[in-house]
């Protein structure tokens, strides 16, 4: 069975950022990256160290899914590439899961 990868990233230190990692911790994750980033800073190294700290079977687990990407079409684009990879998701009753889902 694949590990469970959090991601999180807020823009400024409010109770949003407080909010997401317990909804990480609740999963609970085996391994979790955090950013303090501005969305449109398109330097984001705690999410690149997430996404290649990814393999397959692996399930990456966001707490916001807008948290991923600034723009839908970057959205796509790393779900893309989580798909190619094998990387999972599923249902948390809390939070939100990023990647695509076993066929059955």
């Amino acid at each position: 069975m694949g590990r469970q990868i959090g991601y999180t990233r807020v823009s400024t230190d409010d109770l949003h950022g407080k909010a997401q990692k317990a909804a990480l911790h609740a999963v609970p994750c085996d391994l979790l990256f955090f950013e303090q980033e501005s969305g449109a800073n398109r330097e984001r190294p705690e999410l690149a160290r997430a996404l290649k700290e990814l393999r397959s079977g692996d399930t990456l687990v966001v707490a916001r899914l807008e948290r991923l990407g600034r723009s839908l079409i970057r959205l796509l684009q790393i779900m893309e590439d989580l798909e190619t990879r094998g990387v999972h998701s599923g249902p948390w009753p809390k939070g939100s899961i990023c990647g695509p889902t076993k066929a059955n």
